[in-house]
């Protein structure tokens, strides 16, 4: 059976198969593992000719996508005390894997490869010189690129204007990381910068993340919010269609 979830991964890095052999074989060697992947090589993986890779290939692949080896589509054989079946060697042989190289069983799973594309935010807010709860909207252009995800802010799609950057770092279904935002020179913050960090769940189809966030306040007291963010559009090419906060008739429209 082919293994369309690890040509996901290599289409999702923008990387021919040749281009994926080359930076597994950069990885061994900054791995100190050094292995001869070939464009061939690949292929087979792809093409479920070979269920498994040999074991000196795992920790590059990993370092290549930046995925654990199970996550991949490989057909992964557990036995207990941490042990896998040597498909590509052509035998019965085992060998043990290093720990922390292994995903918990009720981890192994999750949204589909790439989440990249156009997405809603949604963030909650308490403004304590108002004693009001608001909600920040926008549309963010996600790029995601092996567990590593930027999301920038599309112009005029931010509620009082400003911009906003969220780092994520994605672990299985959780995604973790930092934000930063500058107000609009005409809001009610009058372009001040605020940062701090976000942890949010991706759910199973790949299309809403829900979580919180948190950072400190104008009198750096510390606050707190809920942030929800729902994919719009797969193609991060259709940014300037999203030039407009979330709820509102877009301009010419």
């Amino acid at each position: 059976m082919a293994n369309t979830t690890l040509r996901a991964v290599r289409e999702g890095l923008r990387l021919t198969q040749d281009e994926f052999a080359k930076r597994i074989r950069e990885a061994g060697e900054r791995l100190d593992e050094r292995n001869d992947c070939t464009l061939r090589t690949v292929q087979r993986w792809e093409s479920g000719a070979v269920s498994y890779p040999r074991r000196h290939f795992i920790r590059a692949i990993e370092a290549a996508t930046g995925y654990s080896i199970d996550q991949l589509g490989f057909d992964y054989v557990a036995k207990g005390g941490g042990f896998w079946q040597d498909h590509d060697a052509g035998n019965s042989g085992v060998a043990q894997i290093a720990a922390d190289t292994r995903v918990p069983g009720h981890m192994v799973g999750g949204p589909p490869v790439s989440l990249s594309g156009i997405w809603e935010s949604r963030c909650t807010y308490k403004s304590s010189s108002r004693d009001e709860s608001f909600v920040d909207l926008s549309h963010l252009v996600l790029s995601h690129v092996g567990n590593q995800m930027t999301a920038r802010s599309i112009d005029g799609s931010i509620t009082g204007g400003g911009s906003l950057i969220v780092k994520l770092e994605q672990r299985i279904q959780i995604v973790t990381g930092t934000w930063e935002q500058k107000t609009g020179e005409d809001s009610y913050y009058q372009g001040q910068v605020f940062h701090g960090a976000v942890q949010m769940h991706i759910d199973a189809t790949g299309t809403m993340m829900k979580g919180a966030w948190t950072g400190f306040g104008r009198d750096f007291d510390v606050n707190t919010g809920t942030w929800e963010m729902l994919r719009r559009d797969n193609n991060t090419r259709n940014a300037g269609r999203y030039a407009f906060v979330p709820g509102e008739q877009p301009s010419g429209d």
